[in-house]
């Protein structure tokens, strides 16, 4: 829909809703698919989009607003980074580490590529042979990147401040039935 949603924990009603904007890059019309959702520490909003180039981002001060009802901001669009959009499922999972890095990976190409909030600048992430291809939700604690990932869990190391990865392990479960995200 192009929409994200604000629901109430508890009762699980809708309390706003946040909507590509008419106008801009990627505005309403264009093909969308709003895929992931973090929140960093300072309760500003990250959003990917598998389709359009471009990662939404609502502030934190939006969120809290009574209304909760607004327009997406095209925080980055994508043109000219590292990030280059194919055919498929493109960026994914995203997660936030404090109020500096977005970490987000690229299913249909297995790249894992860090953003940098203050300056925006985007690097990929070296993965030292470790493919996350189809890489889905992602949960960053401590310097462990945990990548939900065709039906497993792959375990990254995270090093140089996020700059390069290694492969750790690869999480399984007879119970796991196609995970897409995780907490």
């Amino acid at each position: 829909t192009g929409t994200v949603f604000v629901l109430d924990r508890k009762t699980g009603s809708t309390l706003g809703k946040f909507a590509r904007p008419a106008a801009g890059a990627y505005a309403a019309g264009t093909r969308t698919f709003l895929n992931d959702l973090t929140i960093a520490k300072n309760g500003d909003a990250y959003i990917t989009d598998s389709f359009s180039a471009v990662i939404y981002r609502i502030p934190a001060a939006s969120l809290a607003a009574p209304t909760m009802t607004g327009v997406l901001e095209e925080w980055l669009t994508l043109a000219g980074t590292p990030i280059v959009y194919q055919n498929g499922f493109n960026l994914n999972g995203v997660v936030a580490y404090k109020n500096r890095t977005v970490l987000t990976v690229e299913a249909n190409t297995g790249k894992l590529f860090r953003i940098q909030i203050g300056s925006k600048t985007v690097t990929e992430v070296a993965l030292n042979g470790a493919d996350i291809t189809g890489g889905d939700g992602l949960v960053l604690h401590d310097e462990r990147l945990y990548v939900v990932n065709s039906g497993a869990v792959d375990v990254l190391k995270l090093k140089k401040k996020f700059r390069s990865a290694r492969l750790k392990t690869t999480i399984t479960d007879g119970t796991f039935d196609s995970p897409t995200t995780a907490a």
